[in-house]
């Protein structure tokens, strides 16, 4: 699983042959035994797990060169080093820097 951290950091997970790559607004997995759903570090609990969109829940900013000159060092370096935006950031981040 560690090997492949570095293809899931440049984007090229999408490629390989046991990912798939799906696009809607809500998705539904279900397991034939209960399994444990964990995301971004949270655990959601066992069994079937239900995700859905909400339009506007979440502000993504794309102006990474302008953040990156107020972000803190390490944030900085992330943008600078991957040229991409930041995940996500909040409007208080922005406001402050942070």
């Amino acid at each position: 699983m560690l090997r492949l951290f570095p293809t899931v950091l440049k984007g090229k997970h999408v490629a390989l042959p046991f990912v798939s790559m799906l696009r809607g607004r809500s998705v539904a997995v279900n397991f034939a035994e209960a399994r444990p759903a964990i995301g971004d570090g949270e655990s959601f609990g066992k069994g079937p797990l239900a995700v859905r969109c909400e339009p506007g829940a979440l502000r993504v900013s794309r102006r990474w060169r302008r953040l990156a000159r107020s972000a803190t060092p390490i944030l900085q370096r992330h943008a600078v080093a991957t040229r991409k935006p930041y995940p996500c950031i909040t409007k208080k981040q922005q406001e402050t820097g942070l």
